[in-house]
Order: structure tokens, then sequence, then C-alpha cells
């Protein structure tokens, strides 16, 4: 159970240091100034101050540490979950009795049940013509 919460943490963490970090990264200038003239040019250098760039710079360096670790974290703890789940699994296999194998060996295939022999039944014979008398 705490497993699974700190799972969920771990993967909300990772998407939530994602989505910033492409965020931030598209809002910083390039040399040729790139997509962060889409956002208004100056507006950031307005908003936030004339030291925008390295404010930008360290977030996206501290976003990216805190996706990497997160992600590290996450799969460790999937990868201790699946382990626990098949030990357990393979307790339970352990523990559950075999089915009975069956005492007599049947035939594979079915066999006609032999007839025995009986003695042959009379058959009546037509009577033997008689010689006439005169």
């Amino acid at each position: 159970m705490l497993l699974t919460i700190i799972i969920v943490i771990l993967s909300i963490i990772n998407v939530f240091s994602c989505v910033l970090m492409v965020l931030i990264v598209l809002m910083q200038r390039s040399k040729n100034d790139g997509i962060g003239a889409s956002f208004g040019g100056g507006i950031t250098d307005s908003m936030f101050g004339a030291q925008t760039s390295s404010v930008l710079v360290k977030a996206t360096s501290v976003l990216a540490i805190a996706f990497l670790l997160s992600a590290t974290l996450l799969a460790s703890s999937l990868a201790y979950q699946n382990k626990k789940k098949s030990a357990i699994q393979e307790g339970l296999q352990a523990t559950e009795a075999p089915s009975p194998a069956p005492t007599t060996a049947e035939p594979s295939t079915p066999v006609a049940p032999e007839i025995p022999p009986t003695a042959p039944v009379p058959t009546p014979s037509a009577p033997t013509p008689q010689p006439v008398k005169k």
C-alpha cells in the first residue's frame, strides 16, 4: 500500500517536472530569439527582470535534476514492486497441491469390448425329404 502511494507521488512529480521543463526551455532565448520571440520578445525581461535568461537556465537545471531523480526512483520502485509480486506468486504456487494423478492407467484411445465366444446356435435344418411309399 505504501509502495503504491510512493509510486503515484513519483509519477506526478515526474510528469510535472517534465511539463515545466519543456515550457521553460521553450521560453528561453536562443541566439536568434527562436521561439522565445513568439512569447512577446522582451516580455520575459519586463516580467522577471533583466536576468531572466540566467533564472531560466537555473530553473531548467533544477527541473532536469528533479526529472532524472524521480524517473530513477520510479523505475526502482516499480522493479521492487514487481519483484515482490513475483515472490508472492511463487509462494502461492508452491503451496498449491498438485492435482492427484489417476491411479489406474486407462488407454488413451477407446477400445471396443471383446465379445466372449459363444456356442454356435443350431440353425433349424430343412426337413429331409422322405421317400414316398406306394
